[in-house]
């Protein structure tokens, strides 16, 4: 079996989550299924395209959210990492 390659260690977190557009247009609900702190692995069922960017949002209210830039897709799977934000 291979070593370990990803530069962070990912963990186990099952969480509901929802995939908004970066102009707010929702583009649908999704599940977490693990995170680190460079990406995350998502399982999202819907066969629509996704843009190449986009917000994970896992509250209600969007205060707990990421900006994804989505790296992989394999069935109802997408790998995706964090864009750091730029502050202005």
């Amino acid at each position: 079996m291979p070593a370990e390659q990803r530069k962070w260690p990912r963990k186990v977190v099952p969480a509901d989550g929802c995939l908004y557009g970066l102009g707010g247009e929702l583009i649908g609900p999704c599940r977490l299924v693990d995170v680190s702190a460079g990406g995350a692995k998502l399982q999202y069922s819907s066969h629509n395209e996704l843009p190449t960017e986009f917000f994970l949002l896992l509250s209600r209210n969007g205060q707990v959210r990421r900006r994804c830039r989505s790296i992989w897709r394999e069935q109802d799977h997408i790998g995706v990492s964090f864009v750091e934000s730029t502050a202005a």
